[in-house]
């Protein structure tokens, strides 16, 4: 049975975006909302979940990717900076053999991270999250914490920290 669970951490309808793309993309295995100091996993397809065995060794492989997530945001400055004329960065997104992984940047700290198979659309995908976000009112500029300013995760007493941030998954 797939995880499905609410979005607690970011300031943008992660649940609607999340509900878009499963609607709209063929082959999403994982849909995940990340800040720059934490994630939560929202939707995590059965194969995904085989791959670890349980729960806890799937916090800890997202909690060392969570690490390296502000390569995300260096990224976008980095692009914007060097290829000026080709406007803002949107999304980044890293194609495998067996998967297509995408991060649609939203807001200055914020985002969705979501694995699909290696043949989905991504960019319908992409469209999808922005226009969810666009319809349900997105996210005020340079806003980062979840609408009162706490870390969302903290009063889950089963978060798992890690230097990067924290997921119950």
């Amino acid at each position: 049975m797939p995880l499905t669970r609410e979005s607690e951490l970011v300031a943008f309808d992660a649940d609607a975006a999340t509900a878009g793309v499963r609607e709209a993309t063929p082959g999403v295995r994982l849909v995940v909302e990340y800040t720059d100091e934490s994630f939560r996993t929202l939707y995590a397809d059965d194969a995904t979940l085989s791959l670890f065995g349980d729960r806890e060794a799937m916090r800890e492989y997202f909690a060392s990717v969570h690490d390296y997530v502000g390569i995300d945001f260096a990224e976008r400055e980095l692009f914007e900076d060097t290829l000026r004329a080709a406007g803002d960065v949107r999304a980044i997104t890293t194609h495998m053999d067996r998967a297509t992984v995408v991060r649609i940047l939203v807001g200055e700290t914020q985002g969705l991270f979501v694995s699909v198979d290696p043949d989905a659309p991504v960019t319908d995908l992409v469209a999808c999250v922005e226009e969810t976000v666009a319809e349900t009112g997105g996210v005020p500029e340079g806003t980062s914490e979840s609408g009162d300013g706490t870390d969302a995760s903290a009063a889950d007493t089963t978060a798992v920290e890690s230097p990067g941030g924290s997921d119950d998954a």
